[in-house]
């Protein structure tokens, strides 16, 4: 491989002089008479023409003594704005690990907050074993918000419901998650969506094979409270009607008409109705 050429005082006086004069003064100059040079009618580029130029006016010392002086000028010029440049590369710097700092302490805080409601799931969970059925519902759903689910709960209870302590055994680590995901979003509205439709189907498989006669009523319940905070979107239980509607649900089962139970959500448009994700059901 040829190396590159050293460039000489001449050739950078040249390149200096080409960027200050621009193309347009260049043609001016060739034009000028008094900077006719000998042997005019050779094609020569411009930066041949200046280099030419420069050589039958100045004498090699005073095209060193020009060169350098110009290289520096120009370096004095530019450093103002390099100066400018690495204080804007130090803030930058600077920001970037501010807002490392900031996912990380954000990273850690979201992790504190979910080790501390998985430790007051499980502390709620084993004092309410101790307790009867009614007792355990009342202890557990306490929030303003979850009195309609609490109410079909107690209401099992105190109809005697056969299997409710086995329900309650499945529905509780899924709705202790779905409200983890809901009440806790990422800001994304899809990437919320997508994770409350994905701990919403956990909820269904954790009740899969469990059955009482408020299930229905509590999945529109709980499809009601996990649409609140999406203003666009709504989430409709699986099993809200009895029979498969193919407007709004995929159906498993080799033959049947009748739902068996849900396996995942539908969300619909708020405004239009329109099915965004039909809802996963079994029928038989």
């Amino acid at each position: 491989m040829t190396p590159h050429p050293i460039d000489t005082p001449l050739d950078q006086l040249v390149t200096h002089l080409s960027a200050l004069l621009g193309k347009e003064g260049i043609q001016r100059l060739r034009q000028n008479p008094n900077f006719a040079l000998p042997y005019a009618d050779e094609v020569l580029t411009d930066a041949d023409w200046l280099s030419r130029a420069l050589q039958t006016i100045l004498p090699i010392e005073d095209i060193r003594a020009i060169g350098e002086g110009v290289a520096n000028l120009t370096l004095e010029l530019q450093r103002p704005l390099l100066q400018q440049i690495e204080g804007l590369r130090w803030e930058q710097f600077e920001q970037q690990g501010a807002v490392e700092k900031s996912t990380q302490l954000t990273a850690e805080a979201q992790a504190g907050r979910e080790r501390a409601e998985v430790e007051a799931f499980r502390l709620r969970k084993e004092q309410a074993a101790l307790l009867p059925t009614d007792l355990f519902v009342a202890s557990f759903f306490i929030a303003d918000d979850e009195v309609p689910i609490r109410e079909l709960l107690l209401e099992a209870a105190h109809q005697s419901t056969t299997g409710l302590a086995e329900f309650l055994k499945g529905f509780v680590p899924g709705w202790t998650r779905v409200k983890a995901v809901v009440s806790h979003p990422a800001g994304e509205v899809q990437i919320d969506l997508q994770q409350a439709h994905q701990a919403l189907t956990d909820l269904l498989a954790g009740l899969s094979g469990l059955h009482i006669p408020q299930r229905r009523a509590l999945l529109e319940k709980v499809a009601q409270w996990a649409s609140r905070p999406f203003p666009d979107y709504i989430f409709v239980s699986p099993e809200e009607s009895p029979q498969p509607d193919p407007a709004l649900h995929n159906v498993h089962g080799l033959s049947g008409s009748t739902i068996v139970e849900g396996r995942s959500f539908a969300i619909i448009r708020r405004q239009s109705r329109t099915v965004v994700m039909y809802a996963d059901v079994i029928v038989a």
